[in-house]
């Protein structure tokens, strides 16, 4: 996988005219593919009805890539006129993990892209933007730092926890969040809410006895979680990485309860022996949770958890409307725009309003073969990231690579990744205006 970018107005111009546009139904598979098998009784008894429209819809080529994305687009964070992009690969070695993070900056307006720097840190781990502060986490010369950068100037948080001889990150990465106006903390040994002076442990847990004790990993060691971790209603959510499959769990902790991490599928019994990993979620303004999974290969799940209960709105890529239960919804991530919820999926974009379901736009050629110097380089579009940058345009970014500005408008595609990763310049983040 190799970095890249600059797109000019001109290139742009050019995708824009060979982009495939036509209009066509969506087709539907047979519907009993849709339908339940063994082990699925709790999923399907919360399989919530909705109606299916097969209405037209455009039909959008992805366009022929010349180079491989320089990133996995594990996360997108919004930031004055574009988005800094988390990119963390891991990959084993001699009985270690590798793993590597990597940030990005793009500038939606001036359709420029760029390796991001962070003076005061050799690697960054987590970036959070609260208002106009910028909090950041990482390592400089091997040692954990937080630092606060507002107005071009850097101040250095201390790391050190009250009533312990340690601090926060040692042997361990850092990811934040603010919650409630207060910023905080995770490590694999727990969470931390800083008071102005230092941290006090809010959660204690430890990771990686999680993983031993709860989902069996007996060799696999703890990685970096995924994205920032986010909290909402007294609850820390997060997605953790295992087995370098780029598999991820969504792990809860209850602030309230105390009863240490919980894996979501735990939660609610949902046992079988089929692979299932979280692909995304999204936390909602009422406090609900939308979650996007996979179960085998290409077969998805949609869900919305609101307190203690689970909708399951998709469900082996079908709608449960009695009918077109096998509608082909790959449905990846999902978001609310003005009461309208979007979904993100390998073979488009469909919406939920007033309990219908429909799609927006169908995508193609979202597996390609591109031609390297160094040989052929495979590519899958898979969406894990999905931001509305205008009424028309949304942002989508592949868990393998891939970023992708869709003009519903306009029916058009247009690759925001497709560069050289050897002309790709650093940008220090107070360079950003």
């Amino acid at each position: 996988m190799q970095p890249s970018f600059p797109v000019t107005l001109l290139a742009v111009l050019l995708l824009l005219s060979t982009c495939s546009v036509a209009q066509q139904q969506i087709i539907l598979y047979n519907p009993k593919a849709g339908s339940p098998g063994p082990g699925d009784e709790k999923i399907t008894s919360r399989w919530a009805p909705l109606k299916f429209e097969a209405l037209k819809a455009p039909l959008l080529k992805i366009p022929k890539r010349k180079n491989d994305s320089p990133f996995f687009c594990d996360e997108l964070i919004q930031y004055k006129d574009g988005y800094i992009i988390n990119s963390i690969t891991t990959s084993p070695g001699a009985g270690t993990i590798d793993t590597r993070c990597d940030f990005f900056y793009i500038d939606i307006k001036q359709d420029k892209f760029y390796k991001l720097a962070i003076t005061g840190v050799d690697t960054i781990e987590s970036v959070i933007v609260s208002g106009e502060k910028l909090f950041v986490s990482g390592k400089k010369g091997g040692a954990s730092v937080i630092l606060q950068i507002e107005n071009g100037q850097t101040l250095i948080i201390n790391v050190a926890i009250a009533g312990a001889n340690r601090i926060i990150g040692d042997n361990s990465w850092i990811k934040l969040c603010m919650y409630e106006g207060a910023l905080y903390a995770m490590d694999k040994n727990g969470l931390y809410r800083y008071s102005g002076e230092t941290w006090q442990h809010t959660a204690v847990f430890s990771i990686d006895s999680f993983y031993t004790s709860q989902l069996h990993f007996r060799k696999c060691k703890t990685v970096i979680p995924t994205e920032n971790i986010k909290m909402y209603n007294n609850k820390l959510y997060f997605l953790q990485e295992v087995l370098q499959e780029r598999d991820c769990y969504l792990l809860e902790y209850d602030l309230d309860k105390k009863d240490g991490l919980v894996n979501f599928w735990d939660r609610y019994d949902i046992k079988d022996n089929y692979n299932k990993e979280i692909n995304s979620y999204t936390i909602l303004d009422d406090g609900s949770v939308l979650i996007g999974a996979s179960r085998l290969w290409e077969t998805y799940l949609l869900m919305k958890e609101k307190g203690d209960s689970l909708a399951v709105l998709v469900f082996n890529n079908g709608i449960n409307d009695g009918e077109n239960r096998d509608a082909q919804i790959k449905a990846r991530k999902a978001i609310m725009v003005d009461s309208i919820m979007y979904i993100a999926g390998d073979n488009g974009m469909f919406k939920i309003e007033n309990n219908i379901c429909s799609p927006v736009a169908l995508f193609t050629n979202g597996t390609q073969v591109i031609k390297d110097k160094d040989g052929d380089e495979h590519f899958d579009f898979y969406p894990r990231c999905f931001e509305r940058v205008s009424a028309d345009n949304y942002l989508i970014g592949g868990q393998f690579g891939g970023l992708y500005l869709v003009n519903i408008k306009d029916k058009k595609i247009i690759p925001l990744d497709d560069v050289d990763y050897d002309k790709i310049t650093t940008l220090n983040i107070s360079g950003i205006k």
